[in-house]
């Protein structure tokens, strides 16, 4: 191996390695590929909806660079492919005039846009599907460039302990040349020998008496200095400006004195905590529970009764020779300050059965969002009588526009939660998990046969029964009667509704369209802004009515 060295005399080797830089190359291309499909049943008996497996697919490569390439995703034509729909192999390649040449590519990171079934037979009673799908797919692979490189190793100097006092002069006569020139060669034979990297196994035994020594010495005069001279300092000050400077310059000398040896135990608090941080690292590694997933959230089953708005009178009423009941209800609820409200609020029994009647007169067809706005449309001129209890107790209390917001949503919040099925409440004729959950988790407080599983804002103030979206439903309805800015946001992860409202809250929001919505749970008695931790992933929540 050839030695080099360095200006200062330093004797070096060459150790080469080869360094790896990854490079990402993009590639872009249209899909085509073949597919079956199951038919699968659905709770409405009028809609089809097929579970389908693409199990041969191949792609023409379009694109491939380093720079990542842009392009437009159609949002109404896109179909959402999961990875098992996807088949086990995709093959790639290029044309090269007639011919396909085929490469072996493993794609990182692949997304797949702009899926459309361009054809479709059905076969079997139309319980099976078959057909052709073509999309755009986009990832990239990795290359790696080459680069060889070298890093120095120097040879180490091993002294060798002086077995006599008299080799000091010979050595140190060695060291020179004849014009006084540091001899590099002849040091090293007189000192000892040579090697390299870390591989030495003798001790410069003297080296390291004398070091400890030499450290002591230092240690001892530092010790002295540091008290000698600032002691011989003040005493000067004192000589020369008298008692009280002196003072002033002795207590900032004793706080720096302080802070100095802080600072020396300082390092220790350090480790402590890193250690603590390490071992609560571990055990909340132990308490996770890896097996758990995103699932419908269900609220807290607890009892209410005591705040439920109580039916403490019916009216008769005659108008235009047409008999009519007015059903009037009291509630008394508390504030998130401890706050105490009370009124009554009355429904007249043919707005309530009309609110049903227009709820089961709508399409299954009609959209989730839009569903909601209907039946807010209907029932928002119908509920007078609660209106007029709220503008009583605002004007009674003098509440602003923050804690009117709060009184009506926390007389939401009080009322006790019902789960509202469209179908059974048994559990047993559900398959899904989270479904059988639900129901057993608020057994006895169900309502089943409810069209869209829901109930209208009119239908919650007469039965006092409703879940998460007719909740956030019926305050949508007052809130906006008020002027406010509000919205529902829906999961379908989640399986919940949660209500927003654009004002000034700390807490959780969700901005959409250059608005901030603070989130404000209506299922249980959460203030704006604080959400439970199971629902609280933004990226499951989308907008459903504003």
């Amino acid at each position: 191996d050839k030695i080099y060295f360095e200006p200062d005399g330093r004797m070096y080797r060459k150790e080469f390695f080869e360094k790896k830089t990854p490079i990402h190359i993009f590639i872009y291309g249209k899909f085509r590929g073949k597919f079956y499909a199951d038919k699968k049943e659905t709770k409405d008996e009028k809609s089809e909806y097929y579970d389908f497996k693409i199990y041969e697919g191949e792609v023409e490569v379009l694109y491939k660079d380093v720079v990542p390439r842009k392009f437009v995703v159609e949002k109404d034509s896109i179909i959402t492919i999961n990875e098992n729909q996807l088949p086990d192999k995709i093959y790639y390649y290029q044309k090269e005039g007639d011919s396909k040449v085929y490469y072996d590519l493993n794609l990182q990171n692949p997304k797949f846009y702009n899926f459309r079934f361009i054809e479709l037979f059905q076969q079997n009673e139309e319980n099976e599907a078959f057909g052709s799908v073509e999309g755009e797919v986009y990832g990239f692979i990795t290359q790696y460039k080459t680069e060889s490189r070298f890093r120095k190793r120097y040879k180490e100097i091993k002294l060798i302990k002086r077995e006599r006092e008299g080799e000091r002069e010979t050595e140190e006569n060695s060291h020179q040349g004849k014009k006084g020139t540091f001899n590099f060669l002849n040091w090293l034979k007189i000192k000892g020998g040579l090697s390299w990297g870390g591989d030495a196994k003798n001790i410069d035994e003297e080296k390291e008496v004398t070091t400890k020594q030499g450290m002591q010495a230092d240690e001892d005069s530092g010790c002295i200095f540091g008290i000698l001279v600032p002691l011989i300092i003040l005493i000067a000050v004192w000589a020369m400006f008298g008692f009280v400077p002196m003072l002033i310059l002795l207590v900032i000398w004793l706080i720096y004195v302080v802070i100095t040896l802080l600072l020396r135990w300082l390092k220790y608090l350090v480790y402590l905590l890193g250690i603590l941080f390490l071992v609560s690292l571990f055990v909340s590694i132990l308490d996770t529970d890896w097996t758990s997933r995103s699932g419908a959230y269900i609220p807290k089953n607890e009892t209410k009764e005591n705040t439920k708005p109580k039916l403490v009178k019916i009216i008769r009423l005659i108008s235009d020779g047409k008999e009519d009941l007015m059903m009037k209800h009291q509630m008394v609820w508390y504030g998130y300050r401890n706050e105490r409200y009370e009124g009554e609020y009355y429904i007249k029994q043919s707005d309530y059965k009309a609110s049903v009647i227009s709820k089961n007169a709508l399409s299954y067809q009609t959209s989730y969002g839009g569903m909601l706005k209907t039946l807010s449309e209907n029932d928002k001129t119908q509920l007078s009588g609660l209106y007029q209890m709220f503008d009583e107790i605002k004007s009674q209390q003098s509440l602003d526009e923050i804690l009117f917001a709060e009184m009506v949503v926390s007389f939401v919040q009080e009322i006790p939660y019902h789960l509202i099925m469209q179908q059974s409440c048994n559990p047993n004729d559900y398959q899904e998990r989270d479904i059988k959950q639900l129901i057993i988790e608020n057994s006895g407080n169900c309502l089943s046969n409810q069209k869209f599983g829901i109930t209208t804002p009119l239908e919650f103030m007469v039965t006092q029964k409703g879940d998460c979206d007719s909740r956030t439903l019926l305050l949508y309805t007052i809130l906006k009667h008020y002027g406010y800015d509000v919205a529902i946001f829906s999961s379908n992860v989640y399986q919940h509704s949660i209500l927003g409202i654009a004002l000034p809250y700390n807490g959780l929001k969700y901005e959409i369209a250059g608005k901030k919505y603070t989130l404000w749970e209506t299922t249980d008695k959460y203030k704006p802004g604080v959400v439970p931790l199971q629902i609280a992933n933004l990226n499951y929540w989308e907008l459903t009515l504003n």
